[in-house]
C-alpha cells in the first residue's frame, strides 16, 4: 500500500503576527511512479505550479497506519510500537494501546491555542463496534469513517464526535467528506481562528467488496463519480525495461514472482484508470477549499497542506516560500508534525526535524539520508490478487506475501543515490538508485521555461510552464507546455491553455549551446535549453471550451498572436533552469531522439484530462475565432449624425505676424511624425551610449577584480610562507628543549641505577661476572625504550599542538580572505 505527499502553503508563517491556521487533505495510497499529480489539474493548478519542490521526500514505513502514526506523532514506528495494518500490532486499538490518544499532534495545536477538526479515515480498526471505546480524543470537532465500511465508496458509515455511527449509502464518499470539510471550515474560520482542519477521503484506495456467488473478499478496483466515468480511456501504465520482468537475485518472496499475463496486464491498466477517476473528485476538493479560503479574511493566514502516505514530492507554497525551486535535501513524514509544530510557534521535541520553509534555511539544509522500516505482510490488490475465502474481517486470506519485514537506510546526494536494507531472515539488499536507467525514465511537471518558435527580431521571452514524460527504453516522450494568459470572462480572467507536442512529429533535438541573456533573466536562475526540430503538424493548442478567448490586455493579446504559429512552426527551443533537468537527462534525450524516432505517450496530451473534460483544440487563428469588438469608424462622427450642438469658434488675439494657414489634422501629422523621428534617434542614441558605457563598466570592473586578486594572493602566499617558517622555528625549538628536558630528568636516575648494580656486583664472586654482565644491558635497554617512549609522547603533543595551531592560523586566513572577498563584492 502506498501513499506519496504534496505540501502547500497559503499565507506566510514569517510575515504573520500570530501563527497561522494549517489545513490538510490526506488521500489514501495514491502513486509517484505511475505520474497521479499529472492527472491532477486542479491540484497543480492551485498548489504544485506556486511553491516548492521537495524532491527527495520519503515515507518511511510506507504503509497506511504505521505511516499514519509515524505522521500524527512524529515518531518513527519502532517508537510508536504500531507497526501493522490491523490489531494486534497496528490499527486503532494498538495507537491507544500504546497511549498515543492522549500524545500526539492535536492534543500539542489544542495546548499552542488552535482548534480543531477531522473528517475522514483515521485508522484501520477503528469500527462500529469501538467507535467510543475509547472515542478518539484532542480534536474539537470529529466526523471518522468507520470499519467495516471504510473502504466502500457508496456505502459509508461515519461517527460525528464520536456518537452514533450513520449510514451515507447511495452517496459518495469523497462527495460526502468534501462536504463535511467545506462545513468544519465555516466553524472554524469564525469568529477568530487559530485552526488545524483534516480531510481524509480514501480514494484512491481500492474498494472493498464481498461476492455471495463465490464467498470471497477482495480488493476491487476503486469507484469514481459517474461525471468522471469518462476519463482517461487512452491511459496506460508507465513502463521502463524492468517492468514485468522477474528479479535474479532478489530476497525473500520477490524472488519467486513470475511475470503477469496479457490478461492481468490489461486489467491493471483499467484498475489503474480506476483509480485516476476516483482522484477527480479529490481534485475538485481542493479547489472547492481553496476558493473558500480565497474568499474569507483570513486566507493569508492559512497553510493548505496535500499529502498522502508516500512519496509525492512534497510542494510548498507561500508568499515568501520561492516558487519554483526545489530543496534537494532528504525530509520525510517523520519531519511533517515537527513542521507543523514550527508554524504553529509551538516546537516539540520530536524524531523529526523542521523542514525548511524560506530561501534562506532551503539554502543550509543538506540532509542526505531517511530511515525505512517494515513490519509484517505483503499484498497485491485486484482481482488476481490478495483476497478472502468468506467476509473481510474474519475470512481465510489467500495471496498474502507472510514475511516481508527489513529494515534500511536511504542515501542520497547530488552524485549517489543508495538504498540498503536487512531482511529479518538475514538477507541484505543494496541498491544504486542514480544508475544510467534514472536518466532514461522520468518526468518533470510544470517547470517555468521560455518557449521560443518565431524568428529573432519577434522574440518576446515570456514565462510558460513545461511537463515532460520521457522514457527511453520505450523510445516514448509526452511534452506539453501550459500557457497563463488573461482573457475577458465575467468570472475570472486568468486562464491556462494548453500546447501539446505531437512528439512523433519531432526529427531531431538537441542541446543549446548558447542562452539568450534575456531569457536568463526573464527566468531568474542558470539556464539550459533544447531545440526541437518538428514535422508539420507540430503541435495543437488546447483551451476551454467554455471560454471566449478575448484577450484582457495588449500583453494577452500578443501571447494569443504568438500561439497562433505555434501548429505551423519547424523548430521550437525551450529554455529552463538547469536545476529541474540535468545534463545527462538532456544529454539522453537528445541521443534517444537522434537515433530513432520517437513513440507517441498519451500521459501529458490526453486532451479528455484537461478541464475536467471540458477542452477543445483550436482549429485555425485564435483570435479569428474570438467574438468580435465594435468596429473602429475611420473618421468620427458629425456633430449633426450625433445631434450635438458644435462647440463654439476660440477667438484668438490678434499679431502682428502672418503665417500660412495649416489645416489642424496637417499640424498633427508633421508634430506625430517629428516627435517620432526625435524619439527614435533618442532611443538608438541612448541605447549606444547604454551600451558602451556598460561595455567600459565591466571592463574596469573586470581589470580591478582581477588586479585585487592578484595582489590578494601575493599577499597571502607571502603571509602562508612566514607563519610556515615561525611554526618551523618554534617547533624546533620545543623538540630540542623536550629532548633535552626527558634526558636531564633520566640521566641522574641512570647513573644512580648504574652505580647501585655496581655496589652489588662488587660484593658478589667472580662466578657472577656473565650473570651482571648480561643485567646492566637488560637495564640500559629498559632504560633506552623508556626514552624512546617519553620522546613519542612529546613528539605527538608537540605534533597535536602544531596541527592545532595551523587550524587557528588557517580559520583567520580565511577568514580574512572572506572579509576582501565580501569588500570586494561590494
Amino acid at each position: 500500500m502506498k501513499i506519496n505527499v504534496a505540501f502547500s502553503i497559503l499565507g506566510s508563517a514569517f510575515a504573520l503576527a500570530k501563527p497561522p491556521n494549517v489545513v490538510l487533505i490526506l488521500t489514501k495510497d495514491q502513486d509517484l511512479h505511475m505520474n497521479s499529480l499529472d492527472y491532477m489539474p486542479l491540484l497543480n493548478k492551485h498548489i504544485v505550479d506556486k511553491g516548492t519542490t521537495f524532491a527527495k521526500h520519503c515515507c518511511t514505513v510506507a504503509v497506511c497506519c504505521p505511516s499514519r502514526a509515524n505522521l500524527w506523532t512524529g515518531k518513527a514506528a519502532h517508537n510508536t510500537n504500531v507497526t501493522d495494518l490491523v490489531p494486534p500490532y497496528g490499527g486503532y486499538p494498538k495507537f491507544v494501546s500504546e497511549g498515543w490518544n492522549d500524545n500526539y499532534l492535536p492534543l500539542w495545536l489544542r495546548a499552542a491555542g488552535y482548534n480543531t477538526y477531522y473528517t475522514g479515515k483515521l485508522f484501520n480498526g477503528h469500527t462500529v463496534s469501538n467507535y467510543n471505546d475509547p472515542p478518539v480524543n484532542c480534536w474539537n470537532g470529529s466526523d471518522f469513517l468507520l470499519d467495516p465500511y471504510t473502504y466502500r465508496y457508496y456505502d459509508s458509515v461515519m461517527t460525528r464526535n464520536n456518537a452514533a455511527p450513520v449510514s451515507y449509502a447511495g452517496n459518495y464518499s469523497t462527495d460526502v467528506i468534501a462536504s463535511k470539510f467545506l462545513s468544519f471550515l465555516d466553524e472554524a474560520l469564525s469568529p477568530t481562528p487559530r485552526l488545524f482542519v483534516v480531510a481524509a477521503p480514501v480514494a484512491p484506495h481500492s474498494n472493498m467488496i464481498y461476492n455471495s456467488t463465490t464467498n470471497t473478499s477482495y480488493l476491487r478496483a476503486p469507484e469514481y463519480a459517474p461525471r468522471h466515468a469518462h476519463l482517461f480511456t487512452d491511459y496506460s501504465i508507465p513502463r521502463d525495461e524492468n517492468v514485468n520482468t522477474q528479479t535474479d537475485g532478489a530476497v525473500g518472496w520477490i524472488e519467486d514472482l513470475k511475470p503477469l499475463n496479457e490478461t492481468v496486464l490489461a486489467y491493471n491498466e483499467e484498475y489503474q484508470r480506476s483509480r485516476l477517476r476516483a482522484l477527480q473528485a479529490v481534485d475538485e476538493m481542493v479547489e472547492s477549499v481553496v476558493e473558500k479560503l480565497r474568499r474569507s479574511r483570513y486566507a493569508d493566514e492559512v497553510f493548505l497542506v496535500v499529502e498522502t502516505d508516500i512519496h509525492i514530492p512534497m510542494v510548498v507554497r507561500g508568499p515568501r516560500i520561492p516558487a519554483g525551486t526545489a530543496v534537494e535535501g532528504v525530509t520525510s513524514h517523520t519531519d511533517v508534525a515537527t513542521t507543523i509544530l514550527e508554524i504553529a510557534g509551538a516546537p516539540k521535541s520530536l524524531d523529526g526535524k523542521a523542514m525548511p520553509l524560506s530561501e534562506d534555511t532551503m539554502k543550509e539544509f543538506a540532509s542526505e539520508y531517511a530511515a525505512i522500516e517494515y513490519w509484517g505482510i505483503a499484498a497485491s490488490e485486484g482481482l488476481y490478487g490478495f483476497h478472502r475465502i468468506g467476509n473481510s474481517e474474519t475470512g481465510h486470506p489467500v495471496g498474502l506475501y507472510e514475511n516481508n519485514t527489513y529494515k534500511g537506510l536511504r542515501l542520497i546526494g547530488e552524485d549517489y543515490n543508495l538504498y540498503y536494507s536487512v531482511w529479518c531472515t538475514g538477507e541484505k539488499e543494496f541498491y544504486d538508485l542514480k544508475m544510467t536507467a534514472a536518466m532514461d525514465v522520468f518526468a518533470v511537471s510544470d517547470i517555468p521555461c521560455v518557449a521560443e518558435w518565431r524568428l529573432p527580431e519577434h522574440r518576446r521571452p515570456q514565462i510558460f510552464h513545461l511537463s515532460l514524460a520521457f522514457d527511453a527504453p520505450q523510445k516514448r516522450a509526452s511534452l506539453r507546455i501550459r500557457v497563463p494568459v488573461s482573457l475577458k470572462t465575467p468570472s475570472k480572467s486568468l486562464y491556462s491553455l494548453y500546447l501539446l507536442v505531437d512528439t512523433d512529429h519531432i526529427s531531431s533535438i538537441e542541446e543549446v549551446e548558447e542562452v539568450p541573456e534575456d531569457v536568463t533573466s526573464k527566468l531568474k536562475a542558470e539556464v539550459t535549453g533544447i531545440r526541437l526540430q518538428v514535422e508539420q503538424p507540430g503541435g495543437r493548442i488546447v483551451a476551454p471550451s467554455d471560454v471566449d478567448l478575448m484577450p484582457k490586455t495588449k500583453a494577452a493579446g500578443d501571447i494569443l498572436d504568438m500561439l497562433d504559429s505555434f501548429p505551423t512552426a519547424t523548430e521550437v527551443s525551450l529554455y529552463f533552469p538547469c536545476k529541474h533537468l540535468s545534463k545527462q537527462r538532456i544529454q539522453s534525450i537528445c541521443q534517444v531522439t537522434n537515433e530513432a524516432s520517437w513513440k507517441h505517450a498519451p500521459s501529458l496530451s490526453d486532451v479528455s484530462t484537461l478541464y475536467s473534460g471540458r477542452a477543445r483544440v483550436i482549429e485555425g487563428p485564435i483570435l479569428a475565432r474570438s467574438t468580435p469588438g465594435p468596429p473602429v469608424a475611420e473618421s468620427p462622427p458629425s456633430y449633426d449624425e450625433l445631434g450635438l450642438t458644435p462647440p463654439l469658434p476660440v477667438t484668438k488675439r490678434a499679431t502682428g505676424k502672418r503665417r500660412r494657414e495649416e489645416s489642424p489634422s496637417d499640424q498633427v501629422q508633421v508634430l506625430e511624425d517629428v516627435c517620432r523621428r526625435l524619439l527614435k534617434e533618442k532611443q538608438v542614441e541612448f541605447a549606444v551610449q547604454l551600451e558602451e558605457n556598460n561595455a567600459k563598466l565591466l571592463r574596469k570592473v573586470s581589470e580591478e577584480n582581477e588586479e585585487s586578486r592578484r595582489r590578494t594572493n601575493e599577499d597571502v602566499k607571502e603571509k602562508l610562507e612566514q607563519m610556515e617558517a615561525r611554526i618551523l622555528a618554534k617547533l624546533e625549538d620545543r623538540l630540542e628543549e623536550k629532548t633535552g628536558q626527558l634526558r636531564g630528568e633520566w640521566k641522574g636516575e641512570v647513573e644512580q641505577i648504574r652505580g647501585e648494580l655496581k655496589n652489588e656486583v662488587d660484593h658478589m664472586s667472580g662466578e657472577l661476572d656473565d650473570h651482571r654482565e648480561a643485567l646492566l644491558d637488560e637495564t640500559t635497554d629498559l632504560v633506552d625504550v623508556r626514552i624512546d617512549e617519553q620522546l613519542s609522547t612529546a613528539k605527538i603533543e608537540l605534533s597535536d599542538w602544531v596541527t592545532e595551531e595551523m587550524r587557528h592560523v588557517e580559520n583567520n586566513i580565511w577568514r580574512g580572505l572572506e572579509e576582501v572577498t565580501f569588500s570586494m563584492n561590494v
